[in-house]
C-alpha cells in the first residue's frame, strides 16, 4: 500500500486507459513520479554546486592531499 500522498500505480496497460478515455489515474501517477525525480535532481545539483563553489573560493588555498580527501568526502556525504 503506497503512502497517503503517493498515488498508486495504475493497474493494466496505458492503452487500456486510453481506449476508455480516462487517463487521469495514469497522469496522476506519472506526474507524481516526475515531480519526485525532479526534486531528487534538484537536491543533487545543489550539493554539486555547493562543492564547486567551495573549491572555486579556495582555489588558491593550499591543501595537502589528506585535507582534500577529507573535504571531498564531507561534500560527497
Amino acid at each position: 500500500m503506497p503512502p497517503a500522498n503517493r498515488p498508486e500505480k495504475p493497474k493494466g496497460e496505458l492503452k487500456e486507459y486510453h481506449s476508455n478515455g480516462d487517463l487521469t489515474e495514469w497522469l496522476d501517477w506519472y506526474l507524481y513520479c516526475l515531480k519526485k525525480s525532479l526534486l531528487t535532481i534538484e537536491t543533487t545539483l545543489q550539493k554539486i554546486l555547493r562543492k564547486t563553489e567551495f573549491w572555486k573560493i579556495h582555489e588558491h588555498t593550499v591543501f595537502n592531499e589528506r585535507q582534500r580527501l577529507v573535504l571531498n568526502k564531507l561534500f560527497d556525504g
